[in-house]
């Protein structure tokens, strides 16, 4: 049987046609074209996924260093304003919520407290030393190379 006289089948659109050529699979070259794009999505859905995943990882893991570095900076300008302020008793517990953006997801609040802590203890320890420079001891420790 020759191939000029047989009919076959569209494997994309099942649709039933006599070929121009041995090798014709197809019906139509739009039929083949769609044919080819849904091969190449389905080969490639697994690196697509993947690379979408990687890309949301990324814009959480900058958004969570913004809000660190934001919430330091925070602690930081809380406690010299304290300070300035004469404040003795300051209260961390929840002083670092009130800087907090709203919207901020709960999994990067632990991340936010820690760094608002860490600014505070950054400004603690420059208004320590700026002390010990001018010769005005904030406490009686002595400095590590005294030790």
């Amino acid at each position: 049987m020759s191939w000029e006289n047989e009919k076959r089948i569209c494997p994309h659109c099942g649709i039933e046609f006599m070929p121009n050529a041995h090798n014709q699979k197809y019906h139509s070259e739009e039929c083949k074209q769609a044919a080819e794009n849904k091969r190449w999505y389905q080969q490639n859905k697994e690196a697509r996924k993947k690379q979408i995943t990687e890309q949301r990882r990324q814009k959480r893991e900058e958004r969570r260093k913004l809000l660190v570095d934001r919430m330091a900076l925070a602690g930081t300008t809380y406690l010299n304003e304290q300070i300035a302020l004469g404040n003795p008793q300051i209260d961390l517990t929840n002083a670092w919520r009130k800087f907090l953006p709203e919207g901020t997801p709960q999994a990067d609040e632990k991340a936010a407290m820690l760094a608002f802590v860490r600014g505070t203890e950054l400004a603690a320890e420059m208004h320590r030393v700026n002390a010990l420079m001018r010769g005005h001891p904030l406490d009686d420790s002595p400095l590590p190379d005294e030790a």
